[in-house]
């Protein structure tokens, strides 16, 4: 299974690190969500989603970012009660 991120306001996704695609095939593969959400949030951006492709199984399920409580700079962020 690939591990992309896409934007959701333009449908683009990382091809690298200043680099943009439509084409999911040529996006690049984080492999895990932790380096996705790192990159995330050295690089500053907003509005991303993970995209979980697997090929396999044509399958392509995406989860915008807002929606998962990751280690402790997200969860500060999301402000949401326990």
């Amino acid at each position: 299974m690939r591990t992309l991120l896409r934007n959701v306001p333009t449908g683009l996704y990382v091809q690298a690190a200043e680099a943009w695609t439509g084409n999911p095939d040529e996006a690049f593969d984080f492999q895990t969500m932790g380096q996705a959400i790192s990159f995330v949030e050295k690089a500053g951006l907003r509005k991303m989603e993970l995209a979980f492709v697997s090929p396999h199984l044509c399958r392509f399920t995406e989860v915008p970012l807002e929606l998962l409580r990751w280690g402790p700079s997200i969860s500060k962020r999301c402000k949401q009660p326990i």
